[in-house]
């Protein structure tokens, strides 16, 4: 018994040693990162090398072992003539050898079958289930059933072969009950030899259901935690030898390494998706503010060519003239219009060309447009004469709309409009005017478009301001100087008749310093002109 003890020592020592040299050689072969991204592979290839390595030794050992007993029999026959009864009993003692010795292959071939379903990367019940079957298959007379601890405490069988579906579907027991819930708790294995002699109710239920005699409970431990034990049972007593349960053994450390494999598989998949899900949200944020620059950008980039196009102009036609055809360019719009709003008439003025029509296409012969317009009431309303900074816009925006449903019977029958925007152009005190983009595409603009455009119409609404307010005061100016000049004829007039009526001497004199009077005023009016003109005081 010793000796063989010792063999088993080392045999399984001498496939330590080689596994520690390949798994060596693999750590020296391959980078440290290809090995982090394949780690489950790695540890499964460094089991499959020590189970063959056990196999080779274990193998070698009993061949030789077999070559020495034929060598010496062969020569023990040889030389002695030995009685029947003798050769008889020797007979019978090769017999058993060659039994150990088909055992042994048998019980090698199901741990080498069950070591290749492990290195192969099965899905976890799938590989319990073959194991349980190659159980089943190896000893016939058994059943057997791998039972794992739930989430809710209770011990249930996860994989099982040979048991009614009865008892797997209802076995169900805590830890510390029964033999199975002792085998758990303690971390030990439990073989019981004759299941008869034990005074359990759980266990006489189960000889009498299942007709089993003897059982062996093994515990699967994952890294210092009990986790579930392997359970096998069998239709006769005294059934598991030692043998058996070493084959047992083996395939219950095998049952071990797949749930660790499998454990360390779950949290590699959990970190993996965590991992996954930061990056994919840091990619969106990243994406997102890269959007938001691009668009703040082209914000700048159009508002500075439009303003830098649009500021040199001094009459407000050209300068919507000029707005229209880039607005136009921007946003790939067939149709710009802009309605002027008086608050004081409560109307608005059609500012033409609008829409890309010329006056004479329209059916009324007026400019202004009523505020009582379907859609463009809605606008006018939100916006009083005094107009609060913080006043909410109301932009209009659809991309699927027929021109018959706008009701704006001042259109010419012509134009055709399924994707309309308009947005209102205010002051910081007041509402402008309406800002109109139309096109004949559905689906024509977006919301970083009407962004864009509401940017584009405060701009526009400031500037338009401007505009009017100078050009009123050019108006007011003009008028001074004419009323001036009026004004001015009277008294330049009675002067003449007067010095018509003066000697010659005297009235060259008078009229030298009426010459030098009317110089003077006219250089005044002329450096009111030229204030006039470049906006100052």
């Amino acid at each position: 018994m010793f000796r063989t003890a010792g063999k088993f020592i080392l045999v399984n020592l001498l496939a330590l040693i080689t596994t520690l040299v390949v798994a060596w050689l693999l750590f020296l072969i391959f980078p440290g990162s290809f090995l982090h991204q394949h780690t489950l592979y790695y540890y499964l290839t460094v089991v499959f090398v020590f189970l063959a390595g056990d196999f080779v030794f274990w193998d070698l050992f009993f061949l030789r072992r077999i070559r020495y007993l034929r060598k010496k029999f062969s020569g023990y026959l040889a030389n002695f003539h030995l009685p029947g009864d003798e050769i008889t009993a020797l007979e019978k003692i090769v017999d058993a050898l060659v039994r150990q010795i088909s055992e042994l292959r048998q019980n090698t071939e199901i741990l080498l079958t069950s070591a290749r379903s492990l290195t192969r990367g099965a899905e976890l019940n799938r590989l319990l289930k073959q194991i349980v079957e190659l159980i089943q298959q190896r000893f016939p007379e058994t059943s057997c059933s791998v039972v794992l601890l739930d989430d809710d405490g209770y011990l249930r069988i996860k994989a099982a072969s040979g048991l009614s579906q009865n008892f797997v579907k209802n076995m169900r027991v805590r830890p510390g009950e029964g033999f199975v819930g002792k085998s758990f708790q303690d971390s030990q294995m439990v073989v019981i030899q004759d299941a008869e002699a034990e005074k359990n109710p759980a266990t006489a239920r189960l000889v009498s259901e299942e007709h089993l005699a003897s059982y062996i409970h093994f515990p699967i431990v994952c890294a210092g935690r009990p986790v579930g034990v392997l359970n096998v049972n069998a239709r006769r007593k005294n059934f598991f030898s030692p043998e058996i349960i070493s084959v047992l053994s083996t395939l219950a450390e095998y049952v071990t390494i797949a749930l660790t494999a499998a454990k360390y598989y779950q949290q590699e998949q959990v970190l993996r998706e965590q991992l996954e899900r930061e990056v994919s949200t840091t990619t969106r944020e990243l994406l997102e503010v890269n959007r938001r620059l691009v668009q703040k950008v082209r914000e700048v980039k159009v508002l500075a060519d439009i303003s830098g196009a649009i500021t040199k102009q001094t009459r407000l036609a050209d300068l919507l003239t000029v707005a229209s055809t880039r607005l136009s360019e921007l946003f790939s719009a067939r149709d710009v219009g802009f309605l002027l709003y008086n608050a004081d008439g409560g109307f608005l003025e059609i500012q033409f060309p609008f829409l890309g029509r010329k006056r004479e296409e329209f059916r009324q012969t007026t400019l202004v447009v009523s505020n009582k317009l379907p859609i463009i009431s809605e606008i006018i309303l939100a916006y009083p004469y005094q107009l609060p900074q913080d006043q909410k816009r109301r932009t209009y925006w659809s991309n699927n709309i027929n021109s018959s449903e706008l009701g704006w019977d001042f259109l010419p029958s012509g134009v055709v409009i399924n994707s309309l925007v308009i947005v209102p152009m205010r002051s910081p005190n007041r509402l402008i005017g309406l800002l109109i983009i139309a096109n004949r595409v559905f689906g024509s603009f977006g919301a970083e478009d009407i962004q864009l455009l509401q940017l584009i119409a405060d701009r526009l609404g400031s500037l338009i301001e401007s505009l009017q307010l100078y050009q009123s005061r050019q108006v007011w100016q003009e008028e001074i100087v004419k009323k001036i000049g009026e004004e001015l004829i009277v008294p330049v007039m009675a002067m003449k008749n007067i010095l018509s009526e003066i000697d010659g001497f005297s009235q060259d004199k008078k009229l030298s310093q009426l010459q030098e009077t009317t110089n003077i005023l006219e250089k005044m009016i002329s450096e009111l002109r030229e204030r006039n003109f470049s906006g100052k005081n």
